[in-house]
C-alpha cells in the first residue's frame, strides 16, 4: 500500500493487494486496476504525466499517468557496489541499466 498520486484529477495508488489502481477523484469512479501484482510497498512521487514507483525489494518503476490502463515506461533494479571514494570503506547505492 502506499500513499496516491493525483494527476489530472485521477489518483493513482498501490493497493494492499499490491496491485495498482486509478479513480477519478470527482466521482470515485474506477478507471482500471492492474492485472498484475507488484511489491508490498510503493512510495511514489508524480512529476507532469510521469510517476516513479519504488518498492521495498529496490525495484524502480517509471509510469505515464494513464486513464486507460496500466502504462509502465521501464522497470530497475537497485543494486549496491563498492565505494571507489578515497577511504575505500564506505557503500555506494546506484541504479544500473
Amino acid at each position: 500500500m502506499s500513499t496516491p498520486v493525483v494527476i489530472d484529477g485521477v489518483a493513482y495508488n498501490h493497493l494492499k493487494s499490491q496491485r495498482v489502481m486509478a479513480i477519478e477523484v470527482e466521482t470515485g469512479r474506477e478507471l482500471w486496476t492492474s492485472y498484475e501484482s507488484f511489491g508490498k510497498y510503493w512510495s511514489l512521487v508524480a512529476s507532469g504525466d510521469r510517476i516513479l514507483a519504488l518498492d521495498q525489494r529496490g525495484v524502480l518503476f517509471s509510469l505515464r499517468a494513464n486513464k486507460e490502463k496500466l502504462d509502465v515506461l521501464d522497470q530497475r533494479k537497485h543494486h549496491r557496489c563498492r565505494d571507489v571514494g578515497a577511504s575505500g570503506r564506505g557503500r555506494r547505492s546506484v541504479i544500473r541499466a
